[in-house]
This record gives structure tokens, sequence and C-alpha cells, in this order.
């Protein structure tokens, strides 16, 4: 049972790991506009609102469409991975409900606050973008409340109101988990909760081919932040 109860424990908090790198790749993208004035600001803007929204108002003509059809891609890969990976990974699942918890991830990416605020010139090859922000407790509380029906489910197998083989009752909870899941994280994301205005400072660089790049690995560190993922986790 204990080892059971370990299992159900990382599959409740297995969606909290995943985020973090959900939209890493998309640090990579270029700003290739070389014969104009940079704008770091905006091209730091244009880069969250596609990791968040998959689309940005402002990107008119500071990246080539070939780029723009590249973070579309990447923001609708990663969602899908997302789900697969970090929510529905391991457990046969329909498609209607593959699609429920698309669909409600893109909304919760959509429900992050942020705003670029100021850009510092450091140098024609570097700038320093703030961008104020307030944490969302969505994923905070769906863990919390996942994790107590997990422990729920266990006591309905101590009880024994499942039925039939080891694994005929394993599906029987996922399947179950599955559901329950979907239900927890729809209702954090329906009461979400944003914390005090904070404030982080993305670095902007002009790389050896001469492009500028957001560091990947800043807005990884961001994506935890903004998602108040950043808990230690066992």
């Amino acid at each position: 049972m204990e080892k059971e109860k370990k299992t159900l424990s990382k599959k409740t908090i297995g969606i909290i790991i995943g985020v973090a790198v959900a939209v890493i790749a998309l640090g990579a993208v270029v700003f290739l506009g070389m014969n104009r004035d940079f704008e770091a600001d905006r091209y730091v803007s244009v880069i969250l609102d596609y990791a968040f929204k998959g689309e940005a108002k402002d990107a008119g003509e500071m990246f080539d469409k070939g780029s723009l059809e590249q973070m579309k891609k990447q923001y609708e890969d990663n969602i899908t991975a997302f789900v697969e990976k970090n929510i529905t990974g391991g457990i046969a699942v329909d498609t209607e409900m593959k699609e429920k918890y698309t669909a409600l991830c893109k909304d919760i990416f959509k429900a992050m606050k942020y705003n670029v605020k100021k850009v510092e010139k450091v140098s024609g090859d570097e700038y320093k973008v703030t961008v104020e922000y307030q944490a969302a407790n969505i994923f905070g509380t769906y863990m919390e409340t996942a994790t107590q029906e997990a422990g729920k489910l266990l006591e309905k197998v101590q009880r024994g109101e499942y039925q039939g083989t080891q694994d005929e009752i394993n599906a029987q909870m996922q399947k179950e988990t599955i559901a329950n899941d979907y239900t927890l994280l729809e209702a954090a994301y329906q009461n979400v909760q944003y914390g005090e205005k904070e404030t982080v400072v993305f670095t902007v660089k002009r790389s050896e081919n001469q492009a500028f790049a957001l560091d990947s690995t800043a807005l990884s560190e961001f994506l935890a932040k903004i998602m108040n993922l950043d808990v230690k986790q066992d």
C-alpha cells in the first residue's frame, strides 16, 4: 500500500514538475531586424506573449513570418507535451478528456499577469528589461487539493471499494484520478488569486551571429515564479 501511495503522490504533483520547462525553447527565438533600432522591451513582451498566449498583438515587423510560425508551433507543442507528460502521462485518456485538459491549460497560461515596465540599454549588445508580474496560486491550490483527493482514493482501496485484480483496481483509480484532477484544476483556475506585484529583470544580448536573444534559463525561472512553482519537491 505504501508503494501505491508513493505512486499516486508523484502523479498528483507531476503536473507541477513539468511546467517550469514547458516553454523553455521560446527563448531561442531571435530578433533579426538588424537594419533598425532594437526595441528590447517589445521583444521581451512578444516572447512572453507567445509563451503564455501563443500569439502577440505587438509583434509587428520585429520577427519574420518564419519566426512567428516557429513560436506558435512551439507554444502548441509545449501545451500538448505539458498535458501528455504531466497530467495524463502513462494513463489511457480518451480524446475528449485530452482536449478538455489542453483547453484548460491554455486558459491557465493566458491567466498569467505580467507587464514590461522599462528597458535599460547597457550597451549596443546588451539590454536589461524589467517585467512586473503577479504570481498566481493556481497550481499550488491544485497540488494541495489533488493530494487530498489521492489520500481519499487510498482510503477507498483500504475499505475494499474497488473490485477486481490489482491491475483492474489501478485502472479504476487512474480513471477516477484523471476525472477528479480536471475538476480540481478547473476549480483552482476559476478561483485564482494573485500575489503582490514583483519584478524580474531579463537580459537580452546580441549573440555571435549578430542576432539578439533572450536567455532560455531566465525564461524558465520566470515561469516557475509567475506560476508559483518554485517550491522544493520530494
